[in-house]
C-alpha cells in the first residue's frame, strides 16, 4: 500500500504506512529481517521524493547494513542501497561520497546483473552526471 501512496505521490501517506509496518516487523520479524531492510528502502524513497534527503539517507544506511548482514557484500539489494545512498548524496551536493557509494553499487551491479540491466544503466546514468 505505501508504494502505491509513493506512486500517487501521497507521500505523508505512504511514509505513515511504512512506519507502521517496520513497527510490526519489529515485533514479528526483528530488526535485522530482510523485509524490514526492503520496507527502510521504501520510506526511504518516500523521504527522497519529498526533498528529505537526510531522513532518506537514515533509512538507506539501515537498509544497507541489514543487507549486509544478510547476504553479503557482493549481493544486488547491497548494490541498490549503495545506488540509493549514492543517489542520495548527490542531490546533497557530496559529490565525492556519492561517487564512492556509485562506484560500488557498479561494480556489485556489473557483475551479478550485467551491463545492460536497468538497474546497472541507472548508476552509470548517476555516475554520468557526476562527471
Amino acid at each position: 500500500i505505501g508504494v502505491a501512496y509513493v506512486q500517487k505521490e501521497e507521500y505523508d501517506k505512504a511514509v505513515g504506512y511504512f512506519e507502521k509496518t517496520l513497527n510490526i516487523y519489529f515485533k514479528t520479524l526483528g530488526t535485522d529481517h530482510p523485509e524490514v531492510a526492503t520496507t527502510y528502502n521504501q520510506l526511504g524513497l518516500a523521504y527522497f521524493k519529498t526533498g528529505e534527503y537526510d531522513r532518506a539517507v537514515e533509512c538507506n544506511e539501515r537498509a544497507l547494513a541489514i543487507r549486509l548482514k544478510a547476504f553479503g557484500p557482493e549481493h544486488p539489494y547491497v548494490g541498490m542501497s549503495y545506488g540509493n545512498l549514492g543517489s542520495l548524496y548527490a542531490k546533497k551536493g557530496m559529490k565525492g561520497k556519492a561517487m564512492d557509494y556509485l562506484l560500488k553499487a557498479e561494480v556489485i551491479h556489473l557483475n551479478k546483473l550485467g551491463p545492460q540491466h536497468p538497474e546497472t544503466k541507472n548508476i552509470q546514468r548517476w555516475i554520468d552526471s557526476l562527471k
